[in-house]
């Protein structure tokens, strides 16, 4: 059983890597964060392509962040290092949290920062 999810990893670790081999190939890197500890981004196609982050979680496990900008969805997933293990841990649209102008804010809010600056 343990072959199967090691063979399942090395294939999604595969498709990573063709995926950044595809970006990088056409047209450089095309986002990598700044800083350590940071995710990196590969993007496929930069106009409508899927883009795939990676990070380290505690206890080395790992987390992958996937986002289709054409339908604006998100998935993320972690993979367990012991066992290969992946799992789904949530998928969102994220069209309409996108419209919203706070949430779970705190002080100064935009419309704060706008009254201000339109009374000078």
């Amino acid at each position: 059983m343990q072959s199967w999810k090691l063979a399942g990893l090395m294939a999604i670790l595969g498709c990573a890597g063709a995926l950044a081999w595809t970006a990088w190939a056409s047209a450089g890197p095309t986002a990598v964060a700044p800083g350590a500890g940071l995710p990196r981004s590969v993007d496929r196609d930069s106009a409508a392509g899927l883009l795939a982050f990676s990070a380290t979680l505690a206890e080395d496990r790992q987390q992958i962040t996937l986002i289709d900008p054409a339908t604006r969805v998100m998935s993320v997933y972690h993979v367990e290092p012991k066992s290969g293990e992946i799992v789904l841990k949530a998928v969102r649209n994220v069209t309409w949290d996108m419209e919203m102008t706070v949430f779970n804010g705190t002080s100064p809010l935009p419309q704060e920062i706008r009254s201000q600056l339109q009374q000078r």
